[in-house]
């Protein structure tokens, strides 16, 4: 299967910078909000989207993975840490995580992986 990407979108890959991945973060989570407020993503990630307040690019890592074919594939793993305001002292963000890898897969195809690092609550009272 061929993937076409436009030249940003290949530099942008060739770069995998912090800056570079940044506006692809920024990209995706647009996208994400997007699409959540057409109700084209499930609501458990979007319950999780309003609650974003920030997304930081903090490490990204090329990879090279050897596939059952013994054809070499690489891969980009961008490490985010997000912060968040929710009541309870923590949020679990696993589907925010999944839909946000999605959107950004699909600006520059599938050789990307996104991984929270850390995520704070910016709340400090929890009280209702």
């Amino acid at each position: 299967m061929k993937i076409i990407i436009t030249e940003s979108q290949y530099k942008m890959l060739l770069e995998s910078n912090l800056d570079s991945m940044q506006s692809l973060i920024d990209m995706a989570f647009e996208d994400l909000k997007e699409n959540c407020e057409k109700n084209w993503v499930e609501q458990y990630a979007c319950d999780e989207v309003e609650a974003v307040e920030k997304i930081k690019v903090v490490d990204v890592q090329k990879v090279f993975v050897k596939t059952k074919t013994t054809k070499e594939e690489s891969f980009l793993i961008v490490k985010i840490d997000v912060d968040y305001n929710y009541i309870r002292e923590y949020l679990d963000l696993s589907h925010f995580e999944s839909q946000l890898q999605y959107e950004a897969k699909q600006i520059v195809g599938n050789n990307i992986r996104v991984t929270i690092n850390n995520q704070n609550n910016t709340r400090k009272e929890f009280n209702w």
